[in-house]
């Protein structure tokens, strides 16, 4: 049996399925690409990596760092459940910012995607990323170098023995521990773009005949190094995982959306929220520390359930809203925040981590109870977004700066004008 990065790097080479979705979820990161670059948090970030003492100055991979860090602070990405992975955000402004660069056509571009996704998804999964999230990993930082190296080899055209060192490479670059929010200025962003920069370098460095070390996953490394079991099954796997990852309807946290989901339910039934009394939110344990906390400033607005249960009941139109500042409305969503109580459900387990489910259960003040149950929120693989909805999500989160970039990605990405979408997507970021 070959070694575990020589049987991927084999597989880079094949064919991908690029059809509608892959250009819906290329749409629906491009509008957060935009969305974060204009937001106030993306342009302070933009604004202070120039200059001659900066960490950041100018190139490609510097261009990429930036692009995946505004793309990804905004938390409207995908996301995939079973790899706690947010690969749209990574793998997509590095690929397209590198196929511009060396002038791939849209075959090829959507080459790299699916494959950037699946490196990404498949060490997910391997390492079992939902579970090590609660020891202070952070699945994407691990994952980020894995998938851009991957789909740079293809964007490279690296051979087999060169992607496997593409891929050994940028699994020596990798950290993961992103430590814990602090408040003020956070640089967890650019650690995500420095990550997935880091990938890129790996395959840079393959192409001018760098080896590294193929059998890097055969062993115990993972283990020795990083502390984490390693199941390879994921990563030898041939059936495409693409298709399971989820988009997210508006700005959150993925592991609140089924308690959203289940809340709306609720609320469009006739729920009034001057009836409730206290909320209980059942959830696996796995993410119940996570949601039930909040971490400073912005952060927590987004990571904490009661905070986004606050805002569907009181203030339903700033759910897409990136800066979750909502004025007059503050005090009563904090205080229907302050009403919810976040426990474990171990019946949950069985689902966890191929579904992120939620029990909400609404005590009301005279002593009733009502109560909605979600395994699949709006934006999973069961419950798609379509291309209407993703389009709507993408004209308001750019302001309705990227009309001929939605067209344009109404077609499979290989029939893509990739020099005439980069050209419109940089008219967007200006």
């Amino acid at each position: 049996m070959t070694s575990v990065l020589n049987d991927i790097a084999a597989h880079l080479g094949s064919h991908v399925d690029d059809g509608e979705r892959l250009s819906l979820h290329v749409l629906d990161t491009l509008g957060a690409w935009i969305a974060g670059q204009h937001f106030s948090e993306g342009a302070d970030l933009i604004g202070s990596m120039h200059g001659p003492l900066s960490p950041l100055g100018e190139g490609l991979l510097n261009d990429v760092t930036r692009a995946i860090a505004v793309t990804r602070l905004t938390e409207i990405d995908d996301i995939d459940r079973a790899s706690c992975t947010t690969c749209g955000s990574v793998i997509i402004p590095a690929s397209l910012l590198l196929a511009q660069a060396t002038g791939a056509d849209g075959t090829k571009l959507a080459r790299a995607i699916v494959h950037g996704y699946e490196a990404m998804m498949r060490l997910g999964r391997a390492v079992n990323a939902p579970a090590i999230l609660a020891k202070g990993i952070w699945p994407t930082y691990l994952a980020a170098p894995f998938g851009t190296a991957a789909a740079a080899s293809v964007l490279l055209n690296l051979d087999a023995a060169k992607s496997a060192s593409a891929l050994s490479l940028a699994l020596q670059q990798t950290s993961g521990a992103a430590g814990g929010h602090a408040p003020g200025k956070t640089a967890r962003w650019l650690l995500a773009g420095l990550a997935g920069r880091s990938g890129i370098t790996a395959a840079m460095l393959a192409a001018r005949d760098y080896v590294g070390d193929a059998t890097l996953l055969d062993g115990d490394w993972m283990t020795r190094t990083h502390g984490l079991a390693l199941d390879t099954a994921p990563l030898r796997l041939l059936e495409p995982l693409f298709y399971e990852t989820s988009i997210k309807p508006f700005c959150c946290a993925k592991q609140t959306t089924s308690a959203i989901h289940a809340f709306q339910s609720l609320l469009r039934d006739g729920l009034m929220p001057d009836q409730i009394a206290t909320i209980t939110v059942a959830v696996p344990n796995a993410y119940r520390l996570m949601i039930s906390s909040q971490p400073p400033g912005r952060l927590g607005r987004i990571v904490n359930v009661g905070w986004q249960l606050g805002l569907c009941a009181h203030a339903p139109e700033s759910m897409a809203a990136l800066d979750r500042s909502i004025g007059d409305k503050t005090g009563a969503v904090e205080a229907l925040a302050h009403c919810v109580e976040v426990v474990a459900n171990t019946q949950f387990e069985a689902d966890y981590p191929r579904k992120w489910p939620a029990r909400v259960t609404v005590t009301l003040k005279d002593g009733s109870q009502r109560e909605a149950q979600c395994h699949d929120a709006l934006g999973d693989p069961d419950i798609p977004l379509d291309a209407k909805g993703i389009r709507a999500k993408f004209m308001q989160a750019t302001n309705g700066r990227g009309r001929h970039i939605a067209d344009a990605l109404q077609s499979p990405l290989h029939s893509v004008d990739v020099k005439a979408l980069t050209h419109e997507l940089g008219a967007c970021l200006t």
